[in-house]
């Protein structure tokens, strides 16, 4: 459904034989997941995907502001990046969303409740970590203590994530899970 969307010249795949050559069209894949040419928000999305080997289609969102947000809103009013479009016609949108569905698809989400509680727990902090940080970095006034300021911030957010994930007894080698992908 979502054809005149993928355009060869607009897209990377996971495996370069989802193109047909004559058409210059996507052949159908079960994922494809949309975002601006850079790691961004859609970084711990793809490092998901590839860990649990699903093939997906990375789509960049070369014409976001003119044509293809319109055709996402046809599916999903609140159409932000990233997107995930499933091959039931299902569009995801919202990167803590995104996280979510492809963390249940691949398993990563936690094996119990109370697992899936940490995973969200640890994902939405490390959100507030970006949000904060781009805000410092992007938007904050220069000082001659703005790099201080910053990497103090940042350290608040590592010690908060590193205190709450030694009281569960957590051990990176243990566990693969959606958080680490984010962290």
């Amino acid at each position: 459904p979502y054809t005149t969307l993928f355009r060869s010249r607009n897209l990377t795949t996971c495996q370069a034989t989802n193109l047909d050559p004559l058409q210059n069209t996507r052949i159908t894949m079960p994922l494809v997941l949309q975002y601006h040419e850079i790691r961004g928000l859609a970084a711990p999305v793809r490092m998901m995907l590839k860990y649990a080997g699903l093939p997906y289609e990375n789509k960049f969102a070369d014409d976001w502001f003119t044509t293809e947000r319109a055709e996402v809103r046809k599916t999903n009013a609140l159409a932000n990046l990233p997107s995930l479009f499933e091959e039931d016609g299902t569009v995801t949108t919202q990167s803590c969303a995104v996280n979510f569905v492809v963390g249940e698809m691949t398993k990563l989400n936690g094996g119990s409740p109370a697992e899936r509680s940490r995973v969200d727990q640890i994902s939405c902090q490390v959100m507030d970590l970006r949000d904060s940080a781009a805000n410092r970095v992007f938007y904050a006034p220069r000082t001659s203590t703005t790099f201080e300021r910053h990497a103090a911030n940042v350290m608040s957010h590592y010690t908060k994530i590193e205190a709450t994930m030694r009281r569960w007894g957590y051990r990176s080698e243990e566990h693969t899970s959606e958080l680490q992908s984010h962290v």
